[in-house]
């Protein structure tokens, strides 16, 4: 009996120091597991902070392309209207430049026809004249030379002039408008210098039917 009990006594005591060698291998195999979990979700954690910080700094770095862009939308919008403005400024400028050139060129033309009509009434009084006097019986041969040169110098005008309109319109057609005057100024020269001639023709056909008439008279006498 007292063998058995000492049996039972041994086996207890062998129990309990088998249970205190394995408690603090699963004690410590708990802790490691938690200490690992515990790794894990701070793991998770901080990846998840960063994570959120990174798309933070992408919004903020598309919110900033944003505005940039904005910005240099609203900037060259701006610009195409003042370009616009100019464009439309230089337009009316030019607009109304050409009104004032096709002004004074017709202005021009206007004087000039004038003067054509103005000779030619002269020359006209003066071939009655020659005509009169010759019937006296006076010499009107330069008379009548002189008179033919100015008639001459009067048509070359009139046609000079007659080009002169459609010159100022090619004129203006041009890229260079100073330089598709230059035809112009060409014609209205001639035709200036061409109803100088002219003027100057009458004026001497005149001097020489006075001195008809006066040759005449003293003819007669």
């Amino acid at each position: 009996m007292m063998e058995k009990r000492l049996d039972f006594f041994k086996t207890i005591t062998l129990a309990a120091i088998a249970l205190a060698l394995v408690l603090p291998v699963f004690t410590a195999g708990a802790e490691t597991s938690g200490a690992i979990e515990g790794d894990r979700a701070e793991s998770t954690s901080t990846f998840e902070q960063k994570q959120d910080i990174r798309n933070a700094a992408l919004e903020r770095q598309a919110e900033a392309r944003k505005k940039l862009e904005e910005r240099q939308s609203a900037a060259e919008e701006k610009q195409e209207q003042r370009q616009d403005r100019q464009e439309t400024r230089r337009a009316a400028v030019k607009e109304s430049r050409i009104n004032h050139i096709k002004k004074l060129a017709d202005l021009m033309v206007r004087r000039f026809r004038a003067a054509v009509e103005r000779l030619k009434d002269a020359a006209d009084r003066i071939a009655s004249r020659i005509t009169k006097i010759e019937d006296r019986g006076g010499n009107v041969d330069e008379a009548k030379i002189l008179l033919s040169q100015a008639r001459d110098k009067i048509s070359e005008a009139e046609t000079l002039i007659k080009s002169v309109p459609g010159a100022v319109e090619e004129a203006l057609n041009n890229s260079d408008i100073r330089a598709g005057f230059i035809e112009v100024k060409r014609l209205l020269t001639e035709a200036k210098n061409s109803l100088k001639t002219a003027h100057r023709s009458l004026v001497s056909a005149i001097k020489h039917l006075k001195a008809d008439v006066t040759a005449l008279e003293n003819s007669s006498d």
